[in-house]
């Protein structure tokens, strides 16, 4: 009996070492399966992610750029057709434009430039109204990191500028002028001029045309306004002409947004350029003054010429200029040149291709 025990302790011992055996070569087994299915997971894995990136369109440009913009007047006709350029590009990539007028006024534009910086604006974009006014102004916003863009300036310390000879400017008004004088006024005429001395720029300008007009006819500039006292009171300047100068020919004026905004009152104080006898001259070539030229004043057309200076097309230089800088943080040339161009009633077609 007890023999039969131990054979059958044995048969037992054996047969656990069997089954045994048996778990250990079955977990090798599942380990040597699942291996190879493992690193196949992994390969496929890695494969779809390399596809992925092989095939996944780059990133679009997210960032919001912020654009603050200021001018001595924002109802000039010509920083009208500039915005809307600038406001277009914005519109198409979701950027923000804020234009603000500071009104001729220098401490205006000052805290207008300070507001821009404290909202955290990308670029500063602006008329300048006088360069050592603002030098520190605008030195503390380029300290913050903003790109500043300035024009009406011969200053370089901007980010980017817009030059223009102001003389040459005016210089092209007063010859213009004496051309006109000359051709249909024997030579000899009563001018009156219109100015804004407390803007250096335009002061120059002003008396590049007085000086132009006086050397090449023998018309005199018998006096001469300061339209910033009239706060958009064109009419009341068109006044002031006919009280204090009713024998006024020729007007002579820094920008088209006076002379076109004078025309109805001068007409109703029966100035009238049928009869050639009265004539005006500006600068900018805005809409209201090609479309008189195209024909919407019949024959009277009081406006004789105007100097071009580009400056819709010079912004839009600067700001695609600043706007890749912000993107890219690629500085491209700060200097925008402006031309000057003389425009009159017969060349203006070629011109602007009108």
């Amino acid at each position: 009996m007890r023999k039969m025990k131990k054979v059958i302790s044995t048969i037992l011992a054996v047969t656990m070492c069997i089954s045994l055996a048996a778990c250990g070569n079955s977990d090798k087994n599942s380990a040597q399966t699942d291996e190879p299915a493992k690193e196949q997971a992994e390969e496929a894995t890695t494969s779809d992610a390399s596809q992925a990136a092989e095939t996944e369109e780059p990133a679009e440009e997210t960032k919001v750029i912020k654009i603050g913009f200021t001018a001595n007047s924002l109802d000039n006709a010509t920083v009208q057709e500039s915005l809307a350029v600038l406001q277009k590009k914005c519109d198409e990539k979701g950027w923000e434009l804020t234009p603000i007028d500071y009104k001729a006024d220098l401490s205006t534009c000052i805290t207008t430039i300070e507001n821009f910086t404290t909202a955290g604006c990308d670029i500063i974009m602006f008329q300048c109204p006088d360069a050592e006014g603002v030098k520190d102004v605008v030195t503390r916003a380029q300290e913050a990191g903003i790109i500043v863009v300035a024009y009406d300036t011969t200053a370089d310390y901007f980010d980017y500028y817009l030059t223009q000879s102001d003389e040459e400017i005016g210089t092209a008004i007063g010859t213009m002028a004496a051309e006109y004088v000359n051709e249909h006024l024997d030579g000899k005429a009563t001018a009156f001029a219109i100015g804004l001395p407390s803007n250096p720029i335009l002061l120059t300008r002003e008396q590049a045309f007085t000086k132009a007009f006086t050397e090449n006819c023998d018309g005199e500039v018998v006096d001469t306004v300061d339209c910033g006292k009239y706060m958009g009171d064109y009419a009341g300047i068109a006044e002031v002409i006919n009280s204090a100068h009713p024998e006024t020919k020729i007007v002579l004026s820094i920008a088209d947004i006076c002379t076109v905004s004078m025309m109805d009152t001068l007409k109703s104080l029966g100035y009238s350029n049928t009869e050639g006898n009265f004539a005006m001259f500006g600068c900018d070539c805005i809409e209201e003054t090609r479309a008189l030229w195209n024909g919407e004043s019949g024959d009277d057309i009081m406006i004789q010429g105007s100097v071009w200076t580009g400056l819709p097309n010079a912004l839009a230089d600067a700001f695609e200029r600043a706007t890749n800088q912000v993107l890219t943080g690629e500085k491209g040339d700060p200097q925008i040149a402006q031309k000057v161009t003389a425009v009159t009633p017969e060349n203006y077609k070629e011109v602007f291709g009108e």
